[in-house]
């Protein structure tokens, strides 16, 4: 790493010196002035480049910030470009160097990131105003490349970025004014219809400014109650207008004013914070000795199978949301029509987006009646629609009650207990299973490894299988959610108005057709091979019915209750599941290598295998039909820093398949982990089966 640095510092150097024309070494040797400009664009794009190689290392960004200082200053010392362009012939008019724009756009950068790094307050402001200065000098410079006046929108959303930084710090009402209008000077740049919806997102967020610098006027509201009104009668949303994106004022509710449910036509990227939670939750406590007035509590009409939600619990999530910078939050109960069918559709084709583009879930374990202690057991990690709420977003908290204060916690990460109020706080670790917060991670342990493995692989191939094994594990009040919950996850778009509540396969069967169609992989094959394949969808485990407090629990056909890690722990995914299709029915057609198998010991010992359900398998000598070992992947291990991973011989994943009532199709009957030797035997052949 420092020789990297020193080389790069030296070579910039040196590429300088050559092109300074005030070098008194080189008086006869300079270049020409176009070939100066054309040294210092490449010396520019190249430096931006190595920059980004180590954006987290503070030596680096501190050879960085002197490079691009150095860099600067040898621009300023080459004469302005003369513009050929220019229509007057009798004044000369000039331009600056083209890299200069890059080179300030840079070192702004730099600087706001030093900014950002924690040190003395006096150093971070001066880098904040440094930053600020320079983004403004580029901004005001002609637009040498390109004749689009939209190209500047990028830098005016940076430097209304800049500017909301400095008024968190100083909370000087010029700040938050500045940065509200430097994207409403954004939005006014994009004429084209195609960029209408990035238009509307930049009014909306600067709407969300001018409201954090107190106008409350700037965002329309849909439903104001009183606070002390909250308890006396259910809640329900008038009739308003579906197609609509709402918000709880966090400022209104904590001050214990009203609650006011504000409105956006478009979402406001990164300016609020949903709630991660439960409807059935854990109960209040209740002490039979004491007469003491019950918590105040806030009912919904159309949400019947919720818990009442605790008004203390509501304004603790307000607090957090307004401790993490946003006034705004974002509650499904308060937020979406209950009784109205067409605002529920509307919303649920859009809730991945309301995740993903939020500033920071704040996942509340325990449901909206009371705060979850660290070592209570709660169903979040069972339930279908939380997946997808910890997954989409990039950052997540966790708000718990705690007695210790802020501190700092040592597990396998290291996390801040930031306190909301008092006794109250949320962690700020990424990966909140970790202190036993939301599951416990023995007797959860397949829930809880497929959910490190979703987070660990995001945005990387094996994520689809962790999100299909984590999702077809998980229960739901209504069956279809549970496929509906992540259809977003997996890039899929489905009409929840197509399917009625308890269609799970229907549902199932056309996000299987949607994920194939997109390019796909059948990454659902063995996500639970100790499970009995699902009867109406064998390519699946059987889903779990819903158990005390909503906990998932998996029975067997006999009866039997068991673990889905019972003989194996589930921490793989699938690579190289096959490609294919799935027709209406919910047929699997892929063309994979297949073999013929016999259930029992026979022939040679290289021949055999046991099954996941622990039953013995032989490959037959001829091709004599079905059963089939069908090659479905090999199993690979999560990727995640606090796990080690091993070499596990028994790698290659077989499907065992036999012959379904349709004639010509499959059904799944088991899966098995096999060596290479099995793989490796010469009976295999290609072939294209149907499996339903």
């Amino acid at each position: 790493m420092q020789t990297a640095l020193q080389e790069f510092e030296k070579s910039l150097q040196a590429d300088l010196d050559d092109m300074n024309p005030n070098q008194a070494e080189h008086p006869n040797d300079q270049p020409p002035e176009s070939d100066s400009h054309q040294l210092l664009t490449n010396l520019s794009r190249e430096f931006t480049a190595r920059t980004r190689e180590y954006p987290g290392y503070d030596v680096w960004l501190g050879v960085a910030i002197i490079a691009a200082e150095r860099l600067l200053s040898a621009i300023n010392t080459v004469p302005p470009e003369p513009n050929n362009d220019n229509d007057n012939n009798d004044t000369k008019c000039l331009l600056p160097h083209p890299a200069q724009h890059e080179a300030l756009l840079s070192l702004s950068d730099f600087y706001h990131r030093r900014s950002t790094w924690g040190g003395p307050s006096s150093e971070e402001d001066s880098d904040l105003d440094k930053a600020i200065a320079l983004r403004e000098t580029a901004l005001n410079m002609p637009l040498l490349h390109t004749p689009y006046p939209d190209a500047r929108v990028p830098e005016l959303e940076k430097l209304s970025l800049l500017h909301e930084a400095r008024y968190l710090k100083r909370h000087r009402q010029t700040d938050i004014d500045s940065a509200a209008q430097y994207l409403s000077s954004a939005a006014r740049l994009l004429f084209d219809a195609d960029d209408e919806d990035q238009r509307q997102t930049l009014l909306a967020s600067s709407r969300c400014l001018r409201f954090k610098g107190g106008d409350i006027s700037s965002i329309p509201c849909a439903l104001e109650i009183p606070y002390a009104d909250l308890s006396l009668a259910p809640i329900s949303l008038p009739a308003l207008a579906t197609g609509r994106y709402r918000f709880i004022d966090c400022r209104s509710f904590t001050t214990r004013t009203s609650l006011r449910i504000l409105e956006f036509t478009h979402l406001p990227i990164s300016r609020y914070i949903p709630i991660s939670y439960v409807w059935k939750g854990l109960p209040p406590h209740r002490d039979p000795n004491t007469t003491s007035t019950p918590t105040p509590t806030i009912t919904i009409l159309g949400a019947d199978s919720a818990d009442p939600i605790s008004i203390p619990v509501l304004r603790l999530a307000c607090l957090a949301a307004l401790h993490l910078g946003t006034d705004l939050l974002w509650l499904d109960g308060l937020c979406i029509m209950q009784d109205s069918d067409a605002d529920k559709t509307w919303q649920i084709q859009r809730m991945h987006s309301v995740y993903k583009l939020c500033k920071a879930c704040l996942i509340i374990p325990g449901g909206l009646s009371r705060l979850a202690v660290p070592e209570e057991e709660t169903a979040w990690i069972h339930r279908a629609w939380t997946l997808q709420e910890a997954i989409a977003p990039d950052v997540c908290y966790c708000l718990f009650a705690w007695r210790h204060g802020a501190c700092m916690v040592q597990a396998k990460f290291q996390a801040a207990i930031i306190e909301v109020e008092s006794g109250v706080a949320d962690s700020s670790t990424r990966v909140m299973v970790e202190f036993n917060l939301i599951v416990n991670a023995k007797r959860d342990a397949t829930a809880y490894h497929a959910l490190i493995g979703a987070l660990s692989m995001k945005s990387q191939e094996g994520m689809a299988n962790a999100v299909w094994r984590a999702a077809m594990l998980r229960t739901a009040y209504r069956p279809v959610d549970v496929v509906l919950s992540i259809m977003g996850v997996l890039g899929v778009a489905l009409d929840p108005a197509a399917y009625a509540a308890g269609d799970r396969v229907g549902a199932t069967v056309a996000l299987m057709r949607g994920f194939l169609a997109q390019g796909g992989r059948a990454e659902w094959l063995a996500i639970a091979p100790a499970l009995d394949p699902w009867l109406e969808l064998s390519t699946l485990p059987m889903p779990p019915t819903a158990g005390p407090a909503g906990r998932a629990r998996f029975l067997m056909r006999n009866g039997e209750e068991v673990r889905p890690d019972s003989r194996e722990v589930l921490w793989w995914w699938l690579r190289d599941a096959p490609k294919g299709a799935v027709d209406e029915a919910g047929c699997l057609t892929i063309t994979v290598p297949v073999v013929s198998v016999r259930m029992g010991l026979s022939g040679a010992e290289e021949t055999q295998f046991k099954s996941s359900q622990g039953e013995s398998w032989s490959v037959v000598v001829d091709d004599e039909g079905p059963p089939y070992a069908v090659r479905v992947g090999r199993k690979e291990f999560y990727r995640f820093g606090a796990y080690g991973t091993a070499v596990d011989p028994w790698s290659n994943m077989l499907m065992l398949v036999d012959e379904a009532a349709a004639p010509g199709k499959l059904r799944t009957v088991g899966y098995a982990a096999v060596v290479d030797g099995i793989v490796n035997l010469p009976q295999w052949a290609e072939r294209t089966v149907l499996i339903r």
